[in-house]
């Protein structure tokens, strides 16, 4: 697929996906936002990030939340346009 959107042969395409893969690996390290590998390493980093967050407020609103009206017809006929 990556070879036909390119016009780039499959061998051409493989070694740029294993180039960029070992950047992107590279660049996530040294963020640490590696993916965890094993659950152990999950249920750590999760722990370790809910022991880091500020406790939330009830009153905040979601972060897409709109107060915007949707019109809605209430005539059968607007409704069917």
């Amino acid at each position: 697929m990556h070879g036909y959107i390119f016009q780039m042969s499959q061998s051409n395409v493989s070694k740029w996906v294993h180039l960029l893969h070992g950047a992107l690996n590279y660049a996530l390290s040294q963020q640490n936002l590696l993916p965890a590998r094993t659950a152990d390493d999950l249920a750590q980093r999760l722990h370790e990030e809910l022991s880091h967050e500020e406790p939330s407020h009830a009153t905040e609103a979601p972060p897409f939340y709109s107060e915007r009206p949707i019109y809605r017809p209430s005539d059968k006929v607007d409704r069917e346009l």
